[in-house]
């Protein structure tokens, strides 16, 4: 019916139906949109979920605004609340772009201190191609003014290409494969043992740490990736990476038990213990990616011991990400009333615990008081640092970054590829590219996590230019094979196989997920329920929502490939309306799978733990 209109009206009609949209009065029939709820103007308001988007946020399509998806998610929460909240914050606006999502995020955070951000953006990036959005062009702190009025685009064209296409969904490939969780790099040269097994090999705990020595030639060692040999009474440990370290220790080994003695000797030996099944260390590695599974073992240490400081300042990491609060107040308490006594040693795991609880200005307080004393304790340098990061004082916090770097006394508590990584975030803050280039190149050269690197490189893939990459090789003095990864590692993270407009919108939402981690706040992103536009631009849509995801580690949910299952059975027409949103039904399945998504996210919390 609509291609009976003549184009011309139907432009007219199609631009007054977005200027009442902008307006929040669109009240059309089948086709109402939810008016985007007002964000608080002062103090915080803390709500279960902000999403953020365009208007298949917003709710265009649906019949009344509780029907918009972020609306039925909130009455879904009221039933199964998320992290003790039901609220939820529909910040969606149509025409939206990625880097309007960006521009307004910082308010948004900061006066309603979401427990999780969910995303849905791109679909406009294709045809509004946005520039790129810079970290330190960022504005600090303001919602822009107009970001969300009405916008003069011609909108009968992109009606067609929305129109044109209605049938293709259920015969498209999935294109969202299962995202990897494991980031560090593993060692490849396998070790051939003749005889009998290498009684080393398994896996040992010490008071202080875990490791597990494999007959491939891989170790872990306190969670760090290394290759070993051994040769007679020393062992040799090689760290992953181009420039990896190597350690070598004095080994004495009998059947349950290991002792190390780090050259030239003057570190204390550490003695390890078999594990056996089914002990409390069995499941070291399952408990990294187990919150739940961390936290039960941790907790037996501590039942143990109760003044396992060790497992303590563990525990309060584990359970801060997990959300565990009651555990994290329980910790805290431990090392409050250890410092209490006025002992400096007791005040500085004060400060590493209350940095580990997200407590970042709390931790950096407590660390300027003891530097001085202690003037060269690197740790407590980069607590300083990321206290002054948090309050938006980068010089100061490049200032303590670069005395934690060039301190004599580094504990090993952040590893300096750590407090590099953290620096060339500073740098990039400041727009120092070819500083930040550097730091980040370094810090991948000292562990060889190329997926750390690879995020950069998507965040800011200009300061990754052919010049600036060559000068930083040649600065670190980078061999032959070293930089052919690096070349390799910058060419596929810059987006060569995606057009401008996806690197964008691939680049804006780790900026999204950037801010976020800055606050302990965890992201989902989204993708698209149905297609869009031309199927070239609709994949490579996907492929960066995906590459998103996957290069910062955060849940993509697939709704994308849920609803081309769903069109398999069922008519388009029950789930859409003309134009390619959803009605009140398809808003009503996005709901029900970002809600069963958000359930899976914090079900260690009835087990003991929880999301962040």
């Amino acid at each position: 019916m609509l291609l009976a209109v003549p184009p011309f009206l139907l432009e007219c009609l199609l631009q007054l139906g977005a200027l009442l949209a902008a307006a929040g009065a669109i009240r059309g029939e089948g086709e109402a949109s939810v008016a985007m709820a007002p964000a608080a103007t002062t103090g915080r308001t803390p709500c279960a979920a902000l999403c953020l988007g365009d208007s298949f946020t917003y709710g265009v399509g649906s019949s009344d605004p509780s029907l918009a998806w972020p609306m039925q998610l909130a009455a879904a929460l009221r039933q199964r609340p998320y992290r003790g909240q039901s609220d939820v914050v529909n910040a969606g606006w149509p025409g939206h772009t990625s880097r309007d999502v960006v521009v307004t995020l910082e308010q948004r955070l900061t006066e309603l201190d979401p427990e999780c951000v969910i995303v849905l953006v791109g679909v406009n990036d294709m045809w509004r191609k946005p520039d790129r959005l810079d970290d330190h062009e960022r504005p600090p702190g303001a919602v822009a003014a107009g970001a969300d009025r009405f916008r003069f685009e011609w909108r009968t064209w992109r009606l067609l290409q929305l129109l044109r296409q209605p049938g293709e969904a259920a015969a498209l490939p999935d294109a969202t494969a299962e995202l990897p969780v494991e980031i560090a790099a593993a060692p490849t040269a396998p070790v051939v043992a003749a005889g009998k097994p290498d009684p080393l090999i398994g896996r040992w705990r010490a008071e202080e740490g875990d490791m597990t020595i494999s007959a491939d030639g891989s170790a872990d060692l306190d969670g760090v990736a290394y290759r070993w040999t051994r040769r007679g009474g020393t062992i040799e440990f090689v760290a992953a990476g181009p420039a990896g370290t190597t350690t070598r220790s004095q080994l004495m080994v009998k059947e349950r038990g290991i002792m190390l003695r780090p050259y030239p000797g003057t570190a204390s030996p550490r003695r390890f213990t078999r594990v056996e099944a089914g002990n409390a260390g069995a499941a070291g590695v399952e408990a990294a990616r187990d919150p739940a599974v961390g936290l039960s073992r941790l907790g037996e240490r501590i039942a143990a011991d109760p003044a396992d400081v060790r497992s303590r300042m563990k525990r309060i990491a584990v359970a801060h990400a997990a959300g565990a609060h009651d555990l994290v107040a329980e910790d805290l308490k431990f090392f409050e009333r250890a410092a209490a006594v006025g002992a400096a040693a007791a005040r500085r795991e004060l400060a590493l615990a209350l940095s580990a609880a997200g407590r970042t200005e709390e931790a950096g307080e407590i660390a300027r008081e003891l530097l001085v004393e202690f003037t060269t304790d690197a740790t407590l340098w980069h607590l300083v640092g990321r206290a002054d990061k948090v309050r938006g004082d980068v010089d100061r916090a490049l200032e303590a970054v670069d005395r934690s770097l060039a301190s004599a006394d580094d504990d090993g508590t952040f590893g300096r590829e750590d407090r590099l990584r953290f620096r060339a975030k500073l740098h990039g803050k400041r727009g120092d590219a070819l500083a930040a280039v550097r730091d980040a190149v370094e810090a991948w050269s000292i562990d060889g996590l190329e997926r750390n690197l690879s995020r950069e490189v998507m965040l800011s893939p200009d300061r990754f230019s052919a010049e600036n990459v060559a000068t930083v090789a040649a600065a670190l003095g980078l061999d032959a094979g070293a930089r052919a990864r690096l070349d390799a590692i910058v060419a596929a993270s810059a987006g060569s196989d995606l057009d401008a407009p996806m690197q964008v919108l691939a680049s804006h939402l780790l900026r999204v997920i950037e801010m976020c981690r800055e606050r302990e706040i965890e992201v989902f992103l989204l993708n698209y329920p149905t297609p869009h536009d031309r199927i070239g631009e609709r994949e490579a849509l996907a492929d960066a929502q995906r590459r998103a995801a996957e290069q910062a580690g955060v849940p993509l949910i697939d709704i994308r490939g849920a609803f081309r299952r769903l069109m398999q059975e069922h008519r388009r027409e029950e789930y859409f309306v003309i134009d390619g949103h959803c009605n009140d039904a398809g808003y009503a399945e996005m709901a029900r799978l970002v809600g069963d998504a958000l359930a899976n996210a914090a079900q260690p919390t009835e087990s003991g733990g929880a999301a962040r």
